[in-house]
């Protein structure tokens, strides 16, 4: 029975022909009785129904963000920390007393927790939030006296293991800008401290070399000479005698005047070269922006505003990068003299023409990081060309384009999706799949559903010296079921958003460059559900504002050969999918399920999102077409050889049963042959088979050579006596006539297979010269007397 939420949705069809209708919906035939849901319809995906009611999501979020500046957390790899993990590593120093209450209550901690940080704007102190989550938890258990004590200390020894400075960061649209800002802010502290030692140090060298060229000039000050060899030394020599002394006697030339005047200037350049702070991000950015992320009100940022974002952050990195090439020229040159290796004609032009692609990675950290935030609008419209020339310089200026990913962008004004306008129509523009073509920049695509692939993505890309572009999936703005995260997540799942990251740096090799990994069901054309089956782009859109008029409740009468769910008409020719229309499985707000059909524009975006997925699958070697020939070849090749083989042996095996058989067929008429005429086996020739000296022979033939032999064995032994009746003591000429058919007839049969040609068995045992004792077949029993 339809739900109340289905019956207002569901138009009043009566009168019509519902299959009709409903094709005539998802055609986009105007004039149809079916309508669209409305924008605040209550359906969800059936895959997303359990967490309509289910509260916070147990994530990577809060992500814990380290002090990126503080001393014991200078290794990017700990820059960040899921909030599970934190907390089971802040359990270890918990007091004896209370480690155990506190283990088996973090679940509840964590939940807590994500309450408080629901209510953040931005990233806050973890101590502070920590504590608040610890006194909430307390209250809620209402333990005993003895209990509530041990589980304050525990708390109290997890709260003082928090790394100073370390801060929470919630799921919020601006959380893409606060881990940017901490890769870049820890890359630039750790680079920052290890260039001012050195700094330092060069200050030292340069100002020896030019006090030890003042000595050598001759020109010494007697005062600064008396004031370093102190009050015994000044009233013991005089010092204006020995300043000439000194300057005459110093070692070596003075400097040349044009390596003074630059050891001077170093000096100056060195010298303005100070202080630890972090450098503020410098954000160019078009006007949109500021005000949808209040960057210009964020922490350690500095917005410019410009309607061309890409050449305007590209000209302000290189006008911050000339300051450190200035610096770079100085360190080099205070090091080649200081080691006496400066020599004009070979350094001046190089130090001079030294420009930021001469600089390393960690003097390019040095300078103010530079990005540039665009919306993807700007990219598709009058900023592409500008992005290109960015990609293309090679300089480091990372570059963030935050993309809806229900969108499907245009670069043709005309299907341009702006906010606010119909979000489909066309293929989609997708602004990473551009950055890929430029070769050598770093291009990923990521987004704040999977933190831990959006840090890391921005810290490889900040420890990089090549341009970089980031396209970011927006966090959806509205509290609707089913919440923020889930539908970031829905995007990934739908193939709205895949997650990929290609890094030039990685090795010269496509497959080292690009990641593709943290996709959900990297190999499978969509994430699939047992019980609710693929999970589509056209899912993902029931859960976007704007896309409800592309769904329709199905009416009544409707059969089911007129449906097919999405996944499987997608699979369907162009001629199979007439008359079919594609249908999604939903829950209203009521908890009914429900079957919506989809409109043809939707099924068609769908169709353009699964064939970008499997480009993306084949760049990723996950489903190449080449690959698959290869193993397709490789495995006929394999078999061929297989089969050829097993051809063989099954020959050599025949062959063997057929000589094992011949062999068992004539040993078994051998010993038959001896056991009756009662001969010893050596009587017959070793040289050859008894059977072959038979066969093609008559009865008569063997019979009288058998008595023949029978003669022979008695005279050898000395006891062969005529027996009075014409026979052998052996046997009697009738029984060798008969043992001879037989035999015969065993010849035959053993050697017809080798010798076709050997006289049939029944002619020869009927061949015996008229002998009426022979046997009339050759099938007669022996004599058993």
């Amino acid at each position: 029975m339809a739900t109340s939420s289905q019956q207002r949705t569901r138009p009043d069809t009566s009168g019509a022909d519902p299959a009709r209708e409903l094709r005539r919906f998802h055609l986009g035939e105007p004039g149809g009785g079916l309508r669209g849901l409305e924008p605040d319809h209550p359906y969800l995906p059936l895959h997303l129904d359990r967490y309509r009611e289910a509260g916070p999501v147990r994530a990577e979020l809060p992500l814990f963000l380290c002090a990126p500046d503080g001393d014991a957390h200078d290794d990017t790899d700990e820059l960040w920390m899921e909030l599970p993990d934190l907390l089971a590593e802040l359990t270890e120093a918990a007091e004896p007393a209370g480690k155990g209450l506190l283990e088996d209550n973090l679940r509840r901690l964590e939940g807590h927790v994500h309450r408080f940080a629901a209510d953040a704007d931005g990233p806050v102190a973890a101590e502070d939030l920590l504590r608040r989550a610890g006194d909430a938890m307390l209250a809620e258990l209402s333990l005993g006296e003895e209990d509530t004590a041990a589980l304050t200390a525990g708390l109290e020894a997890l709260l003082e293991r928090v790394p100073e400075g370390g801060r929470l960061a919630p799921f919020r649209r601006r959380l893409p800008l606060d881990l940017m800002r901490q890769a870049l802010a820890a890359r630039g502290a750790s680079s920052r401290r290890g260039a001012l030692s050195d700094v330092r140090s060069l200050r030292s060298e340069v100002e020896g070399l030019l006090a030890a060229d003042d000595r050598r000039r001759g020109g010494g000050d007697p005062d600064a000479l008396a004031g370093s060899l102190g009050k015994l030394g000044s009233r013991m020599l005089r010092s204006d005698s020995l300043s000439g002394i000194v300057d005459r006697r110093a070692g070596g030339a003075p400097l040349a005047e044009g390596l003074r005047r630059r050891l001077e200037q170093a000096l100056e350049t060195l010298e303005s070269l100070d202080g630890e702070a972090p450098q503020p991000v410098l954000c160019v950015t078009d006007g949109a922006l500021p005000d949808l992320f209040g960057v210009d009100e964020l922490p350690g940022w500095r917005v410019v505003v410009s309607d061309d974002p890409c050449r305007e952050a590209g000209e302000r990195f290189e006008a911050a990068a000339e300051e450190m090439a200035r610096v770079a020229r100085a360190r080099k040159l205070v090091r080649l003299a200081a080691e006496g290796r400066y020599e004009p004609a070979r350094h001046d032009d190089w130090l001079e023409r030294l420009d930021w692609q001469g600089l390393s990675a960690a003097e390019l950290a040095l300078a103010p990081p530079v990005v540039a935030l665009l919306s993807a609008e700007e990219v598709v419209g009058e900023g592409l060309p500008s992005l290109s020339s960015l990609l293309l310089s090679g300089r480091p200026v990372q570059v963030v384009v935050l993309v809806r990913p229900g969108s499907m962008l245009s670069a043709l004004p005309d299907t341009l999706a702006v906010r606010g306008e119909e979000p489909l129509g066309g293929y989609r523009f997708e602004p990473a799949y551009h950055g890929l073509g430029h070769r050598e920049a770093y291009v990923a695509q990521t987004s704040p559903a999977r933190p831990l692939h959006l840090a890391d993505t921005f810290r490889r890309a900040a420890g990089g010296t090549r341009t970089a572009l980031h396209v970011v999936a927006e966090v959806p703005d509205t509290d609707k079921p089913p919440g923020p995260y889930l539908r970031a997540a829905a995007a990934l799942e739908g193939r709205a958003h895949a997650l990929f990251r290609y890094d030039p740096e990685a090795g010269a090799t496509w497959a080292r460059r690009l990641d593709f990994s943290d996709n959900p069901g990297p190999d499978l054309p969509w994430p699939d559900d047992d019980e609710a089956g693929a999970f589509t782009f056209a899912h993902f859109a029931l859960t976007e504002p704007g896309y409800g008029h592309h769904f329709a409740p199905l009416p009544d009468g409707v059969d089911d050969d007129a449906l097919a769910p999405l996944a499987e008409w997608l699979d369907l020719s162009g001629e199979e999918r007439a008359g079919v229309v594609p249908t999604v499985e939903a829950v209203d707000g009521g908890g009914g399920r429900a079957r919506l059909a989809v409109s043809r524009r939707l099924a068609l975006a769908t169709v353009d999102r699964q064939a970008y997925w499997r480009t993306l699958q084949e760049l990723a070697g996950v489903h190449s077409e080449y690959a698959d020939r290869a193993a397709a070849e490789a495995r006929e090749e394999v078999e061929a050889r297989t089969r050829s083989q097993v051809e063989e042996l099954e020959a050599r095996h025949a062959a063997e049963l057929e000589r094992v058989r011949t062999t068992a067929v004539r040993e078994a008429a051998e010993r038959i042959t001896c056991a009756l005429l009662d001969v010893d086996p050596a009587l017959f020739d070793a040289a050859r088979s008894p059977f072959e000296r038979f066969a093609g022979r008559d009865a008569g033939e063997v019979s009288r050579e058998l008595l023949d032999a029978l003669g022979d064995v008695g005279a050898a032994d000395g006891a062969a006596e005529p027996a009075g009746d014409g026979t052998n003591a052996g046997g009697t000429s009738a029984d060798s006539d008969r043992l001879a058919a037989q035999l015969l007839e065993l010849v035959a049969g053993g050697l017809d297979d080798d010798e076709p040609n050997t006289s049939d068995t029944s002619n020869t045992s009927n061949t015996s010269n008229g002998d009426a004792s022979s046997p009339d077949d050759g099938r007669r029993e022996p004599d058993q007397s």
